[in-house]
């Protein structure tokens, strides 16, 4: 009767280990949506007014509220530092990038830098997208099959 608790534990364990995996992918892809979505209005922002980044910035669906008395790339990376856990290596090493970029020359220069870290950022999700099709069953799959060859050989 130990061995069947112990078995039915140790399926249940291994499949929110695969769920958690998949949940991860899942939100990489929003996380990099919400940085395209940033990126666009700031954008459209930069076009319209000549504003200072932090207030250009501000409105972002992350919730971080730019501070105009601190510098903005201080402040994106600090943004960015808080999903290091989700987004990749290549991901962060990106966006920490973009904070140096910004900043440096007039309105045209910086217009260009937001339209070609929007395309990168694009292209990232394009992948994560891909990487949450192809492996999110996967982890789930393999994590539940991990857990009943376990539990079978415990019974």
């Amino acid at each position: 009767m130990v061995r069947l608790i112990l078995a039915v534990v140790i399926v249940i364990a291994s499949s929110c280990v695969g769920w958690s995996l998949s949940a991860r992918l899942t939100k990489r892809y929003t996380t990099l949506q919400d940085y395209e979505l940033t990126l666009e209005r700031a954008l459209t922002r930069l076009n319209c007014t000549a504003d200072r980044l932090c207030v250009v910035f501000s409105d972002n669906p992350m919730g971080y509220c730019f501070v105009g008395s601190r510098g903005f790339d201080e402040q994106w990376k600090e943004l960015a530092s808080r999903y290091q856990s989700i987004l990749t290596a290549e991901d962060m090493t990106m966006l920490c990038a973009f904070a140096g970029v910004l900043g440096e020359g007039d309105i045209e220069a910086q217009l260009s830098a937001v339209r070609m870290y929007l395309s990168l950022i694009q292209d990232h999700k394009k992948q994560a997208q891909a990487e949450l099709e192809q492996k999110s069953k996967l982890y789930r799959t393999l994590a539940f099959s991990a857990g009943m060859t376990v539990a079978l050989f415990l019974i």
